[in-house]
């Protein structure tokens, strides 16, 4: 897949470091603070991960567009770009300070109100952090310089965090580990781009929102589906041991979407540099093939850890923690459908049609909306878990007829028709045989070896595959 293969593999290992670091901070809170205070910890991560979305994507997506498609207006756009980003941000943070004490009510707590208010602070530097990685070095190709920062950030976010709770200030220690560990990310990031200097003309301000405005409401949207359950069993069910059980189910079942989070940013530019080159048989190509991985990957990750859910949250968590298990099982489904969405309108949004990214995803808004206010009451938690299933595979469903139905390409029935039987020989065998503890991680070697040879056997592995692994360990040492 040319560069956006080799870009794919340095922001795939980046975004492993980010998931690592992430679980270290989740799993060490959950144990060190108990299930009740690691509860409002997921509550106020959900909100800052709706600040991410707004902040990653609107602008920085808009931007990457742009520079991947020309050369000439590289300055301009540096330059409206990052007033545009700082004013909406400014605006975004005022929203947060402002409103802070009606959303704690919302969530009936009144207590929350000096977690958001710090969310609304936070909100400037990230947005410049958003900018640099997702934008710039982005649009630039720059995915090993992107890369590196992915790895250096998370790393400082763990560093200032651990330092921070261990001094005693529990969730405020975790908030301001981020905070510093965003600031210091952004000044290493900035020598890191190249000097563009300034430029005479002036790039539209109203080009860039025009772009960035569907996909900012289509992040919102995503991330709303993807993490606002916890904020609904806060204000429904107002017990913070119940938010903290969701939420350490819902950290372990976005492995699949973290994981592939790299594609989608790779896939995007390089989608609509074919498409303005009229070469369609290569966006087929890019298609076919980031499908194929996606799937290849996550089939047999995604029934391994459904069927073995609670052992597994009960070895990285606790036993404290097992009940989440169902839930896990449920969630793992839901993140992994999201994970291929994401996919798909990657290359929605790269032919040009952001718009119909922003639907899609208004529709999930609604969607997981009702679901939650119907079946929260009724199934509780795991209700929660079934509103985001029913949601993510709605997507799913659309997006796909809609990128076959457009460009003639998806996956192949034959390479689809193998991963499936493989996997159905993994899960019959992890039904039938798993352990708990240590010994589950032996399992799961166990499982992936049985899956591959199976591949191997059918012929669905080929040099390229081998290549691409090969690659991934060598970049990763």
């Amino acid at each position: 897949m040319g560069k956006m293969g080799s870009g794919t593999v340095y922001l795939m290992i980046a975004e492993l470091a980010a998931i690592a670091s992430n679980y270290l901070v989740h799993i060490g809170l959950a144990r060190y603070l108990g299930k009740e205070t690691y509860g409002i910890f997921g509550i106020i991560m959900s909100l800052y991960l709706i600040n991410r979305a707004f902040l990653n994507t609107g602008v920085p997506r808009a931007v990457s567009k742009f520079l991947s498609e020309t050369k000439a207006n590289i300055p301009a756009v540096f330059q409206s770009s990052f007033r545009l980003q700082l004013i909406l941000a400014t605006l975004f943070a005022g929203l947060y300070i402002i409103f802070s004490k009606p959303l704690a009510l919302i969530l009936n707590d009144i207590a929350l109100v000096p977690y958001i208010l710090i969310l609304g602070v936070m909100v400037i530097p990230l947005s410049i952090l958003a900018l640099y990685l997702s934008g710039y070095m982005n649009g630039l190709r720059m995915f090993k310089q992107q890369s590196i920062i992915k790895v250096v950030y998370p790393i400082l976010r763990i560093i200032f965090t651990l330092i921070l709770v261990l001094l005693g200030l529990k969730i405020y220690g975790a908030m301001f580990g981020y905070l510093l560990g965003t600031i210091v990310s952004v000044f290493i990031a900035k020598p890191m781009i190249k000097k563009i200097g300034k430029s005479k003309q002036v790039f539209s301000h109203w080009k860039i929102l025009k772009f960035s405005v569907p996909l900012t409401i289509a992040a919102l949207g995503l991330t709303f589906s993807r993490n606002i359950n916890v904020l609904f069993i806060k204000a429904i069910l107002s017990d913070n041991a119940l938010a903290g059980l969701y939420t350490s189910a819902a950290t372990l079942s976005n492995i699949p979407y973290l994981v592939f989070a790299a594609l989608p940013l790779t896939l995007m530019p390089s989608i609509s540099k074919s498409l303005s080159a009229a070469n369609f048989k290569l966006t087929r190509k890019y298609i076919n093939k980031s499908m194929r991985y996606i799937f290849l990957f996550l089939a047999p990750i995604t029934v391994m850890v459904s069927l073995t859910s609670s052992q597994l949250i009960s070895l990285l968590y606790s036993s404290s923690y097992e009940s989440g298990g169902p839930v896990l099982s449920v969630l793992i489904f839901s993140s992994t459908f999201l994970a291929i969405f994401a996919v798909l309108v990657a290359v929605i949004t790269g032919s040009g049609k952001p718009k119909i990214e922003m639907y899609i995803t208004l529709l999930l808004v609604i969607a997981i909306t009702i679901l939650n206010l119907a079946l929260i009451p009724i199934f509780g938690i795991l209700g929660a878990a079934l509103a985001s299933l029913y949601t993510s595979l709605l997507a799913l469903t659309i997006a796909a007829a809609y990128v076959l139905i457009k460009f003639k390409a998806l996956i192949s029935f034959t390479s689809f028709t193998k991963i499936i039987l493989a996997t159905l020989i993994v899960f019959f065998v992890a039904f039938f045989w798993h352990y708990s503890g240590l010994f589950l991680l032996v399992n799961y070697l166990v499982y992936l070896i049985i899956y591959f040879i199976v591949l191997l056997c059918l012929g669905e592995l080929k040099e390229d595959d081998l290549k691409l692994l090969t690659g991934l360990i060598k970049k990763s040492r």
